[in-house]
């Protein structure tokens, strides 16, 4: 609306002043086209709330008919800036701003002879404005008409969900076959292949660039000595003209697109050309072909439309390959630090193992394998429990609670440590977003607690009254002092989690000893005594309702 409002007078004010200067009496309404300019530039500042909105066009149009009906006869050629403050009326408000705003004008005017004690100038004003005041009329309705289509776009709607389900239903099946659908490098190929058959050559490239500006060659068929074909200037001045280039094959190695390719020779009789891959006049890519045979115009042309149709399902796969690559990017940090701090470095123990076994006589040498294969049984352990972590997730069958029953159970059965439950949930569910964040926060809570804190128990409560929800897990570890976790990187990821879904976590020490992480979730919505930093002391009576249910696993 602060769009249409500005451009709206700005075209009024043009036109105003085109029929001034047309009527020769720009001198004679300077001053109140300059007033009318002030006037528009403050009506434009955008407002804070919808009554705002629906007030200004009122005192604009007051303030028009002031200025308009000062200047007299004059001012003619201002008048079609009536029109202005009942067309933003309709927009923002209907009818009724409408008429208002046209109540102001025509008040504003007759205020004007009033206090001039000139009361039969009044009907002579009125005459020179009532071909604008018509026409405002009819604007103003035509706002509003407009206006309630926005608002109520009846069918519209329904037309709306129709497509919204066509796009969503062709999403569902694209992903189906994502390794060929939206696969640029499959892509790629195809298209290659396909412009190769019709210049009947097997010399060719599709280049892309990336976001640090290199260029990347997606698919290739070219001669050995010609597979540096990223760094050739003429795939440079193709990308940035835009347009078709042609030049010489030269044999050897263009390490720089600034640089001059090295001392060669001409391969015999090849051109390479380079042809654009546009969606609109944005560039996607280069198809890059070396052939003997010049192409002709029907050919380009051909070429040309095969590009123009495969630009965007390439930039598509493009697009889709960078989402999926930022989607990942957390995850693979995340199961980088697993294997850093946990598999490798306690494979690394077991060569040490080894090592003292292949040094140790005899008689100790047995001790030694049996606990060689302890150590491998853990390992073994800890690896099923972190291909579990990648399993576990909510859906839209299975909620928070079950899902976190069946991994702290695991969880137990697998580590030997001793892992007790306690879960207060409705029949409500939060948002599955929403809930698969609350997941993985106590995931990788349990993963410190278990792997870094040496840790015999773990005490996990999960209590969830949609939209409220209050999650702690607390171990009798050696502590954040002696661990560090409070700077780690588990613990930066999970504020990261939680900043995603608007909840606050807090890490803190217990007083028996250990750490607490503690996690809420719009704790003003929850009015049970869950919703509180610390879990209550006395536990509702095993008849209450609202009785959590409480599960121990022990390894």
């Amino acid at each position: 609306m602060t769009r249409i409002g500005i451009s709206t007078r700005v075209f009024a004010l043009a036109a105003a002043l085109g029929l001034a200067t047309s009527a020769e009496v720009v001198s004679q309404v300077a001053g109140s086209f300059l007033l009318l300019g002030s006037i528009a530039a403050l009506a434009s500042i955008p407002q804070p709330t919808v009554t705002a909105e629906r007030v200004v066009p009122i005192i604009e149009g007051a303030l028009v008919g002031l200025t308009l009906a000062i200047g007299a006869s004059v001012i003619q050629p201002l008048l079609l800036y009536l029109v202005v403050p009942t067309l933003i009326g309709g927009l923002v408000g209907g009818p009724l701003v409408v008429a208002l705003a046209l109540l102001a004008e025509l008040a504003a005017m007759a205020s004007v002879s009033f206090v001039r004690q000139q009361p039969g100038s009044l009907p002579i004003t009125l005459r020179d404005a009532l071909p604008w005041l018509l026409t405002a009329i009819g604007i103003g309705l035509l706002g509003s008409w407009i206006r309630r289509l926005r608002a109520d776009p009846g069918d519209d709607d329904r037309a709306g969900y129709v497509a919204a389900h066509r796009l969503l239903d062709e999403l569902r099946t694209v992903s189906r076959r994502l390794s060929s659908g939206l696969d640029p490098v499959v892509l790629s190929v195809t298209l290659l292949d396909d412009c190769l058959t019709r210049v009947t050559e097997d010399r060719g490239a599709v280049v892309v660039r990336t976001d640090g500006g290199v260029f990347v060659s997606l698919a290739q068929r070219l001669d050995e000595e010609q597979t540096d074909v990223e760094h050739d200037p003429v795939v440079l001045r193709c990308w940035m003209t835009a347009e078709t280039v042609q030049q010489p094959v030269v044999k050897g190695s263009f390490r720089a697109s600034s640089l001059p390719p090295r001392v060669g020779y001409e391969a015999a009789g090849l051109t390479r050309w380079a042809l654009p891959l546009r969606v609109g006049t944005r560039m996607v890519g280069v198809l890059v072909l070396d052939v003997r045979q010049p192409l002709d115009s029907a050919l380009l042309m051909q070429l040309r439309a095969l590009l123009d149709e495969r630009a965007l399902p390439l930039e598509t796969a493009l697009l889709f390959d960078e989402v999926r690559t930022l989607a990942t990017v957390e995850e693979r940090h995340r199961l980088a630090r697993e294997i850093h701090d946990g598999i490798a470095q306690e494979i690394a123990s077991l060569g040490y193992l080894v090592d003292d076994i292949a040094l140790a006589p005899d008689s100790v040498r047995v001790a030694r394998v049996g606990q060689l294969r302890g150590e491998l049984t853990r390992i073994v352990d800890d690896l099923r429990l972190s291909i579990f972590d990648l399993r576990s997730q909510v859906s839209r069958s299975t909620g928070l609670g079950s899902v976190l029953g069946d991994y702290l159970s695991e969880v137990g059965l697998r580590s030997g440590t001793a892992v007790h439950l306690t879960l207060d949930e409705t029949p409500d569910r939060l948002r599955l977003e929403v809930e698969e964040q609350l997941l993985r926060i106590v995931q990788e809570a349990v993963t410190n607690a278990r792997k870094h804190a040496g840790a015999a128990n773990l005490w996990v409560t999960c209590h969830v009254r949609p939209p409220a929800a209050h999650l702690v897990v607390e171990d009798d570890g050696s502590g954040m002092h002696s661990t560090g976790r409070s700077e780690g990187f588990g613990m930066s990821i999970m504020r990261e989690r939680a900043h995603r879904i608007g909840a606050t976590i807090n890490l803190s020490e217990r007083i028996e000893g250990g750490t607490r992480v503690s996690v809420r979730l719009n704790a003003r919505a929850d009015s049970s005594p869950f919703a509180k930093d610390e879990p209550p002391t006395v536990r509702p009576p095993w008849n209450s309702p609202h009785r959590p249910t409480e599960v121990a696993a022990h390894g």
